[in-house]
């Protein structure tokens, strides 16, 4: 307990120092927050694993133009089997050797299989190459799908059916990361205005009830922002996005909660917005540290599977509870320390 006396002291003396420092450091990390879903990895695959290794021996030692690939599925054209759907297809072919970012195609122009004709006899698909670079290969699927989208353009001019789609590792990738970033951000402008409007109905001032979500964005930009950082040479799955963005939403608006309703409490028992501000740090401090350190351990514990996604998972949810809990014990009893009268409660 001394310790977080000692703890709840600075924290209340030096109050605008620790929540500068805090918010600085937010502030400062947020640009890479903001990125964090470009920098995670998607890819569904174990480092050092036998898929992994053939792929780097076939750019390598065999120099394959199919060590990396993407499938273009065509429908509403004729099968490549007719005449009239070979010459389409041949077309097709030539357009797609012009890109850049396509080292070859493999189709039925190559090997006469019926695997390459689609059902009643129509559409076809192609095994694409992609140019292997030292970038993510999902990164291209933008510049692909334009490509695909002019393509379909100038085929619908014949045949008015016809569609051009990417699938395959790479395409799946891409919209995994999309939906992903896109699914954490709608949680997020989902639950936020839902739960401000829980405490300002629990706590009836503003002030109070926006402290615990201030904490909780603190804690979920600073956790993005370091993951994001440590993903340049660590590579962290996409999965560690939502994970942090529902444990920080969680636990930070709880922890917060707790400290709030502690300095509430001291307040009514007539304490000063100083005093009542150290008193929550002091009694409501070891709580939260003690909470968030089990919740550490299970995550610690996931550390030693040898997947990527539950390594990623595990770092997500060890970082983003850690932070979660010392802005509850620092930033929170400082910004009560300043803002506190204005909570409505108390002399």
């Amino acid at each position: 307990m001394a310790g977080f006396e000692r703890l709840a002291a600075v924290a209340v003396r030096r109050r605008w120092l620790v929540a500068g420092g805090w918010l600085l450091m937010a502030g400062g990390l947020l640009p890479f927050a903001r990125t964090v879903e470009a920098r995670l990895t998607v890819a569904a695959r174990v480092t050092g694993s036998e898929s992994a290794a053939v792929e780097e021996i076939l750019a390598t030692r065999f120099g394959s133009p199919f060590a990396r690939w993407a499938v273009l599925v065509l429908t509403g054209i004729p099968g490549p089997d007719t005449p009239q759907g070979r010459d389409v297809h041949v077309g097709i072919v030539r357009t797609l050797s012009d890109h850049p970012q396509l080292t070859r195609t493999f189709s039925y122009l190559d090997d006469a299989d019926s695997l390459f004709v689609g059902v009643g006899g129509s559409g076809t698909f192609l095994v694409v190459g992609l140019e292997r670079t030292d970038d993510r290969a999902d990164r291209m699927l933008p510049e692909l799908r334009q490509a695909s989208a002019e393509l379909e353009r100038d085929l619908r001019l014949r045949h008015p059916t016809a569609t051009v789609r990417w699938t395959g590792e790479v395409a799946l990738n891409a919209d995994l990361r999309e939906a992903s970033a896109a699914a954490a951000e709608g949680a997020e402008r989902r639950a936020l205005p839902l739960t401000l409007a829980v405490l300002l109905i629990a706590f009836g001032a503003l002030a109070a009830a926006m402290l615990p979500l201030l904490a909780a964005g603190i804690a979920v930009g600073t956790t993005l922002g370091i993951a994001a950082v440590a993903a340049t040479w660590w590579p962290l799955s996409i999965v560690l996005q939502n994970v942090v963005s529902m444990l920080g939403i969680g636990l930070g608006i709880d922890y917060a909660l707790l400290m709030v309703s502690r300095f509430r409490s001291a307040r009514i028992d007539g304490s000063s917005v100083h005093h009542a501000a150290a008193l929550c740090a002091t009694r409501a401090g070891p709580t939260v540290m003690l909470s968030a350190g089990t919740v550490a351990i299970g995550f610690g514990a996931l550390l030693l599977v040898p997947l990527d996604e539950i390594r990623a998972i595990a770092v997500g949810g060890l970082l983003v509870t850690m932070i979660s809990a010392w802005v509850a014990v620092t930033v929170v009893p400082a910004a009560l320390a300043i803002c506190g009268a204005s909570l409505g409660v108390g002399r």
